[in-house]
């Protein structure tokens, strides 16, 4: 859309109706497709020093208790994310993997602390953690200092590593609540949800010339 408005600024004879620059193309799927599936996002967090991780680890304590889960072998990762599901029916949680090797927590929030006053986001643990964990640490060095991967494992792996120094595992949104949600004109944080399958980048072309 920015596009086109400077397209219309920059034409001296304004854009007609049937040009292809007040166009976008999109897919629209059912919220209730059978083939649709919502999955996380995971957050990793890198390049904490000192005295951010100390206002790290201050501030998950301020709103979550955390207990600590023994877990081993090849499937730990999906192990805690299935920890972090069950527990999620009764209340906002998320799995934290570091900091320091070998380190799982289920952290859930504070039963003093009402959530719903934070607004309708706040049934999204990933708006949860943006908006009172992250921001409030990490400032504008949020966007450097955050990666998002999908894959629980890959996560787990990162931190494993030493790539990076803490992931927070987080459920897939449930479609009603993203439906709830989007519906009320709501924004979520980037990088909520994963919708699969994806189409292909490059399936098909956008000529922005000519008219249609």
């Amino acid at each position: 859309m920015r596009f086109r408005d400077l397209q219309r600024k920059a034409s001296q004879e304004g854009l007609a109706a049937d040009d292809a620059r007040n166009f976008v193309m999109m897919t629209l799927i059912e919220f209730d497709d059978p083939g649709l599936m919502v999955l996380p996002y995971h957050r990793v967090l890198k390049g904490m020093d000192g005295p951010v991780m100390e206002r790290f680890q201050d501030q998950l304590g301020q709103l979550f208790d955390s207990q600590a889960i023994e877990l081993s072998g090849s499937n730990a990762p999906g192990d805690l994310l299935e920890e972090v599901v069950r527990r999620s029916e009764t209340g906002r949680v998320v799995g934290l993997i570091g900091p320091g090797p070998n380190t799982c927590r289920v952290l859930t929030l504070k039963d003093g602390i009402d959530w719903r006053s934070w607004g309708p986001l706040a049934t999204s643990e990933a708006w949860i953690l943006e908006e009172k964990v992250l921001k409030p640490v990490l400032g504008d060095d949020l966007s450097d200092q955050v990666n998002f991967v999908h894959d629980h494992e890959e996560a787990w792996e990162q931190v494993a590593s030493g790539e990076c120094q803490a992931a927070f595992l987080v459920r897939p949104f449930p479609m009603a609540e993203f439906e709830e949600v989007v519906s009320q004109g709501q924004r979520l944080p980037r990088k909520s949800t994963f919708f699969y399958p994806k189409l292909p980048t490059g399936l098909v072309i956008n000529q922005l010339d000519g008219v249609l």
